[in-house]
């Protein structure tokens, strides 16, 4: 199989069946068809046993974390005293290059690209629950402990980051707020919606359910509906939580999707909430 097709394969397989490690490097390989796969996967797979041994076989998933940050950014024997460094030269990945995984294990200067990826590929081989969350011209780390906690972990320092750390420091206004969320996201912390509905909107907030019909959802790749009234129901009570009563969703649907026939519009045009819909 050529790593053309791939990479086609991996962008169009659900995301619970992606191998993230194989992903990465079989789309880096369209950029640089020098790299070795193979070579890369085992040094990955090397890294992730070397911060297994720092933990017993007890640990918590915290205790698993900071062992993976220890392991990345502390200079000690686990990394030959080099640890893995923010770029300043090139913070923001402009060049191409320095987005790849493989140069990010060479160099060990990395960005905010490459630096959370790598450190989401060792957490999934490690057994922790960590995915990419993004903001504005950044991408950090959302893990969930095993009371369902959620934590940021800012991969270019190495350290944990509360959300208003990141609402202080990158350009995150209520009204690029007010422009859309991601409902399955922002619902896993209630403290952000509380957070959210006190602070950051200013009456109206726009979201994207995109369907009412869970078969053309599933086409779409985007969570169930059910999802979208979850959301609206934690938000409606936070909004009364904070004086607000008032404030109020904006949901977006889609019209012409493929998949969706004339019984899913129907059931599209059927639906009522008490809600402004675009």
């Amino acid at each position: 199989m050529t790593t053309r097709r791939l990479a086609i394969l991996v962008l169009a397989a659900p995301e619970s069946d992606v191998d993230l490690a194989r992903s990465k490097i079989a789309i880096d390989r369209l950029i640089d068809p020098s790299i070795d796969a193979e070579r890369t996967l085992a040094q990955l797979d090397a890294m992730a046993s070397q911060v297994r041994s720092m933990v017993p076989a007890s640990a918590s998933k915290h205790d698993v974390v900071v062992a993976l940050q220890t392991y990345l950014y502390v200079a000690g024997p686990w990394n030959g005293g080099q640890p893995f460094r923010y770029d300043l030269d090139d913070p923001y990945g402009k060049i191409v290059k320095n987005k790849l995984l493989a140069t990010y294990l060479a160099t060990r200067r990395g960005n905010c690209v490459s630096m959370p990826l790598l450190f989401i590929v060792l957490g999934q081989k490690l057994g922790l629950d960590v995915t990419a969350a993004e903001a504005p011209e950044h991408v950090f780390v959302k893990f969930r402990d095993e009371q369902g906690r959620l934590f940021n972990i800012e991969a270019t320092s190495g350290g944990f980051k509360a959300d208003a750390g990141y609402e202080k420091d990158l350009p995150m206004s209520p009204q690029a707020l007010a422009s859309g969320i991601r409902m399955d996201l922002a619902q896993l912390s209630p403290e952000y919606v509380t957070e959210l509905a006190a602070h950051h909107v200013g009456g109206r907030l726009k979201v994207a359910p995109e369907h009412t019909s869970d078969a053309v959802l599933g086409l779409m790749k985007k969570p169930s509906i059910a999802n979208f009234d979850v959301f609206a129901e934690q938000y409606k009570e936070a909004s009364k939580a904070a004086g607000k009563p008032k404030q109020f969703l904006v949901p977006y649907f889609i019209a012409g999707h493929p998949g969706s026939g004339l019984p899913e519009m129907i059931d599209l045009g059927a639906w009522r909430r008490p809600f402004a819909v675009q």
